[in-house]
């Protein structure tokens, strides 16, 4: 009994240190950060990609988020990310799809 009970305290610990790490903010970046993501981009690539950015600190983040938010997919576009604080806040932008344009003016 004592041995299931210590590896199920074993088996805790990874798990405890991933939700340490996906509640603290985000690294600081300057400036707005563009991140493209392509169409029918995996979850792995996709926290590749915004761990490559600067965005988050490890792409695992991305993984835990999907654990939590599993009805919820990411998508694809070009995002601007300025002021996002959280993984939620990072995360639920891609999931809204709430992707960056540009303002293009023609003249007559």
């Amino acid at each position: 009994m004592k041995k299931v009970l210590w590896l199920a305290l074993l088996a805790l610990i990874p798990v405890v240190i991933v939700l340490g790490i996906y509640r603290q903010p985000l690294p600081e970046y300057a400036g707005p950060v563009f991140v493209e993501i392509p169409r029918g981009a995996s979850t792995a690539k996709i926290g590749e990609m915004l761990e490559d950015a600067g965005l988050i600190r490890s792409r695992l983040l991305v993984w835990v988020w999907k654990l939590q938010h599993p009805r919820r997919a990411l998508q694809a576009g070009e995002y601007r990310f300025t002021t996002e604080r959280s993984v939620e806040e990072l995360l639920g932008k891609v999931a809204r799809g709430d992707v960056h344009y540009e303002q293009l003016t023609i003249p007559e």
